[in-house]
């Protein structure tokens, strides 16, 4: 089984070896579930415009079995002050908001005095989100539709997971957690119309389930995904093969 996985960064986390990721995780439990060998091409993605003729290219060189899709809480429910200065001050923030990505990125984004002055930033200057969730939705339902002109192909979709707060306050995490919820009902409504599975995500805030920066998912955070979208994906790719429906996932 060829699997095209279309994921974001915690994927990729240098500080989980490669063989506890999520991806890793996902392959086993697949493997185990269906008793085919899994070969996973992981792709990060972003829902941009651009985004279905991107994946219609990596499905003509991967020809994969399975197209996973997941989504990341981070694009809608993320309050980003350094894409606020961007749009707001034009190209004159651009550097100043490059800056603090690559800040945010490096081993001083895992440092609490970063966290605390990034905490205050936000509630001061506030932060801009990146997309609306009936945009994202959109984006992703425009990948699936081109994705499911190849008939054979296995669409599986998992929705965003625990949604981070930028701001620390209570009042910051619930407005995260409502724009999430809010993606999470765009996207179940949207692989229900296409027949996809849709595997969501209990979004319940576990800082022990976090890196060191207290953004991306540490090992025991991937253990804990790479399970279940194991399980996903198992479930649509026996319900394809035996043409039923895969039902929602338990």
């Amino acid at each position: 089984m060829r699997i095209l996985r279309l994921t974001n960064s915690s994927d990729l986390l240098p500080s989980v070896p490669e063989h506890l990721r999520s991806t890793r995780i996902a392959e086993s439990v697949v493997a185990e579930l269906t008793g085919e060998p899994v070969d996973t091409a992981v792709r990060v993605f972003w829902p941009t415009e651009e985004l279905p003729d991107i994946v219609e290219r990596w499905i003509d060189r991967f020809e994969p079995d399975v197209l996973f899709i997941r989504a990341a809480a981070f694009c809608c429910s993320y309050e980003s002050v350094p894409l606020r200065l961007e749009r707001k001050l034009g190209p004159l923030g651009k550097p100043i908001a490059r800056a603090a990505v690559k800040a945010s990125a490096s081993r001083v984004g895992h440092a609490g005095a970063f966290h605390a002055v990034r905490r205050l930033a936000v509630r001061t200057i506030g932060g801009d989100f990146n997309f609306e969730p009936e945009e994202a939705t959109a984006i992703i339902e425009a990948v699936f539709r081109r994705a499911l002109s190849h008939e054979s192909l296995v669409p599986v979709m998992r929705g965003p997971g625990m949604a981070r707060d930028s701001t620390g306050t209570p009042a910051g995490l619930l407005r995260a957690q409502r724009r999430n919820a809010a993606l999470s009902a765009e996207l179940a409504k949207m692989c229900q119309s296409l027949h996809i599975l849709y595997a969501p995500v209990e979004d319940t805030f576990d800082a022990s389930l976090l890196a060191e920066d207290q953004f991306h998912s540490n090992e025991a955070g991937q253990r804990r995904q790479g399970e279940m979208e194991g399980r996903a994906i198992a479930r649509a790719w026996i319900a394809a093969r035996d043409g039923v429906d895969p039902g929602p996932l338990e």
